[in-house]
């Protein structure tokens, strides 16, 4: 969910915000009805930052692309097999 908030009152709650924002939440800071600032819990951020690694990497990104074809050909490894594998 977004929330908008002008640069001026945002300046007023920066040192109390983070006790109400939720991790659902974005606040959106603005300057003359420009946006220049994206407030989120630090959780969130960094969440998105682990994504966009994620995203970069092209070898991670083409192993998951084969992973999701090969699951929706129906080629999967059976829980119980893959707990073996790893020693569990």
């Amino acid at each position: 969910m977004l929330k908008t908030l002008k640069i001026t009152a945002a300046r007023k709650k920066l040192t109390s915000i983070h006790r109400t924002l939720r991790m659902d939440e974005t606040i959106v800071v603005t300057n003359r009805d420009k946006r220049v600032l994206a407030l989120m819990r630090w959780e969130k951020y960094d969440a998105i930052r682990e994504t966009l690694a994620i995203l970069e990497d092209e070898d991670l990104m083409k192993q998951l692309r084969r992973s999701i074809k090969e699951a929706g050909e129906g080629k999967l490894i059976p829980l119980e097999r893959v707990d073996r594998k790893a020693g569990g």
